[in-house]
């Protein structure tokens, strides 16, 4: 199964770096958004992960997999955990 990871990141933030590297080591491709973009830019990216939490964002990283907001780096490793990228989301 093909997962769409999202991660809506900023540089200089561990947990970001982290989450990044957890996945790439197990072999998961993502997309990431940098939200310390300038002008409209990061207005957009703002806007855009607020209305996808459903309230503004207190933390990075946020992370997605199809399209399900899981929260981030905890979450991403409790996810992961003992999992292979044809493994089920579900399980942990």
């Amino acid at each position: 199964m093909n997962y769409k990871i999202e991660i809506y990141s900023k540089d200089n933030c561990s947990y970001c770096d982290a989450s990044k590297r957890l996945l790439e080591e197990a072999g998961y491709l993502y997309t990431e958004y940098k939200i310390e973009a300038t002008g409209d830019e990061r207005l957009r990216l703002m806007e855009e992960l607020s209305k996808r939490l459903g309230q503004p964002p207190r933390t990075v990283p946020q992370i997605f997999i199809n399209d399900e907001a899981i929260g981030g780096f905890t979450q991403l490793k409790l996810r992961l955990k003992g999992m292979t990228p044809t493994d089920s989301w579900g399980k942990i």
